[in-house]
């Protein structure tokens, strides 16, 4: 969840103290072979907040506010393979595929979201932190049981004090805005499209 997968004070330590990484390097040229710079190839590393950065902006991270990592479907079947789901709609395929037509349990996703969207919104917790990294866990089965967790909090840190942020407003440096409620305005809104597009298919 969220614009960006790094907390600002990895990008001011990068900055001062740089650790070219040779692995991160490899990384980026197994996706993108022409995403290192010329310096970066020569080097055959790269430091992790410009891999970081670079696979936000590869990914539907930046636009959309979030991003999959995963699925793993009923069937046993599984794939990690979303480095390059971008676009809205490749999202929205995504997420089809891993609810199916099944009406009940993307409802459940959709009504489960607004309550932790809606405590959010109202929580002083989350109006005192930056969320970084952290996921969303979506869990259904056959029997229709289905639920949404947060999970990994390795990141969530306390915003300054003279810092307030909304989690919606554009990242820029300084300002410690995460996009975490952008994200899951997002989210919510194409499974919202999916619900009409399933109800309009069945009738």
């Amino acid at each position: 969840m969220g614009t960006r997968t790094y907390l600002e004070e990895e990008l001011v330590k990068a900055k001062e103290k740089p650790k070219p990484r040779k692995d991160m390097y490899q990384k980026m040229v197994e996706v993108d072979p022409s995403a290192p710079t010329p310096e970066e190839n020569k080097l055959k590393s790269i430091i992790k907040p410009r891999y970081m950065q670079w696979r936000d902006e590869m990914s539907s991270s930046v636009d959309l506010g979030f991003r999959i990592e995963g699925i793993k479907r009923m069937d046993g079947a599984s794939s990690k393979n979303f480095k390059k789901t971008k676009t809205r709609n490749e999202v929205k395929d995504a997420l089809s595929l891993f609810i199916g037509d099944n009406q009940i349990v993307l409802g459940t996703y959709i009504r489960r979201l607004k309550a932790i969207l809606a405590t959010q919104e109202t929580s002083k917790f989350f109006k005192t932190h930056e969320l970084i990294g952290s996921s969303l866990l979506f869990v259904h089965d056959k029997t229709n049981n289905a639920n949404v967790w947060m999970i990994d909090f390795g990141k969530t840190e306390p915003l300054p004090s003279d810092i307030t942020t909304n989690h919606r407003t554009p990242w820029v440096d300084g300002n410690h805005e995460d996009g975490y409620l952008f994200g899951l305005d997002n989210l919510l809104l194409i499974l919202q499209e999916l619900e009409t597009t399933s109800s309009s298919n069945s009738e």
